[in-house]
């Protein structure tokens, strides 16, 4: 799922959940519906764009601390 996530993210072309779904069979593992498929997609986007804010907000009071420190 993921991979198929980050292929979609990096390609800037749109995953089909039926591949994933191909993908599942092909792999003898239970097989989700579509549904589910976008619904774990959008789950994992939501977790990757709150962990690159909370790094940018790690990284931006990092800054300030070593500002105050050189002041």
């Amino acid at each position: 799922m993921i991979q198929f996530y980050e292929h979609q993210r990096s390609s800037q072309i749109r995953a089909n959940p039926a591949d994933v779904v191909e993908a599942m069979k092909d792999a003898c593992v239970p097989e989700l519906k579509e549904a589910q498929i976008k619904s774990w997609w959008s789950s994992y986007h939501c977790k990757q764009k709150q962990l690159a804010h909370d790094m940018k907000e790690e990284a931006r009071q990092l800054r300030s601390q070593q500002q105050g420190t050189f002041v």
